[in-house]
């Protein structure tokens, strides 16, 4: 590995704050009210596996909004008080398992920053149950993964190899094309 490049696994915030780190940390019907009134904020990740010898890209199948399965990003929303590259790594850990670490990217500079639509049948990025604001970034990964928490199963993918748009959940297809392709350009060295 070059100098200063590192794998690390975003430690959580301070104890102060962990009464808020139950599933989800707001109550049902309080969240569906914030979801409801004002953009949710998302940190998303496309895996970059290092040790394969064709650098290839994790994605997640998990079921969307009406129980179909499509390939996803691996991320979700930023809770209160996280960091984005701690939300990140809970997200990582929680849907890949504690085996995977991630070198960490400047987190201020997003490869991506999507803007999913409430609307459904568009083809751009969307998600019918809350208007988000996402910021995407493909990750350098090391370890192996495990399918866990909503994701129910893990493959990889060469740059270009993914899978068809329409087997993509929320829309995004086109979007994490985008980010792999960005992604691949950066061409980082281990």
């Amino acid at each position: 590995m070059p100098s200063g490049a590192h794998y690390t696994r975003p430690v959580s915030t301070s104890a102060h704050h962990d009464h808020l780190r139950g599933e989800g940390h707001l109550p049902d019907e309080l969240y569906e009210l914030v979801a409801a009134s004002v953009p949710i904020l998302c940190v998303d990740l496309v895996p970059r596996f290092a040790s394969d010898p064709v650098r290839s890209y994790g994605l997640i199948s998990r079921r969307d909004h009406k129980g179909d399965a499509g390939w996803c990003w691996v991320g979700g929303r930023v809770w209160i008080e996280e960091r984005l590259g701690e939300a990140a790594g809970r997200h990582l850990r929680q849907t890949l398992g504690a085996g995977v670490s991630m070198r960490e990217p400047d987190w201020s500079h997003p490869d991506l920053v999507i803007d999913f639509e409430r609307s459904e049948g568009v083809d751009r990025p969307h998600d019918p149950r809350k208007h988000s604001v996402s910021l995407a970034w493909v990750v350098d990964v090391e370890g192996e993964p495990e399918a866990q928490g909503e994701a129910t199963a893990i493959d990889r993918f060469g740059p270009d190899s993914l899978p068809p748009d329409s087997e993509f959940a929320f829309g995004l297809g086109p979007t994490i094309r985008r980010l792999v392709a960005t992604g691949a350009a950066r061409n980082q060295e281990y």
